[in-house]
């Protein structure tokens, strides 16, 4: 396939994945869920101090309720945005969003590789852009698909 064609691709999925995971993002879901409310305010506490919500600065983990400690990624993340865009529940949302593209972009670079097409490693990704746990997950602030983006950075 010719590079101006696998630009065109590539350019035509992400697009697609953009619109199809960043419409109404404060419309659907509903509300907030706990934890992205809990995730949000150590995030914005910290874009706002650098400490999360018991006051410790740029913690490594973050306590969420008795023993329970969520991992710093996501709200790191969220709390980058919070520094340059309004408090919204946009605003929170937008960091998995971001993470669910960049997902659907590893797997087509994955499935390229493996398969030695272009056209396989976008039929991949959007596979991968219209599963529903993933499209769910890619619009809740909670930290379930980072580690999936690890993942298909080693691969």
């Amino acid at each position: 396939m010719p590079k101006a064609q696998r630009i065109w691709l590539g350019a035509a999925v992400a697009l697609l994945a953009a619109v199809v995971y960043g419409v109404a993002l404060d419309r659907s879901p509903v509300y907030l869920t706990h934890d992205e409310v809990i995730y949000a305010r150590n995030a914005y506490s910290i874009a706002a101090t650098g400490r999360d919500l018991s006051g410790q600065f740029l913690p490594i983990s973050i306590p969420v309720t008795g023993t329970f400690y969520a991992t710093p990624a996501n709200i790191y993340l969220t709390a980058a945005f919070l520094t340059v865009l309004p408090l919204s529940e946009v605003t929170i949302r937008l960091p998995s969003v971001l993470i669910g593209l960049v997902c659907v972009w590893l797997v087509y670079l994955v499935a390229r590789r493996l398969l030695n097409s272009e056209r396989c490693g976008a039929a991949a990704a959007v596979v991968l852009l219209l599963t529903p746990a993933h499209f769910i997950h890619s619009r809740l602030a909670t930290d379930h698909l980072y580690l999936v983006a690890c993942m298909l950075a080693w691969l």
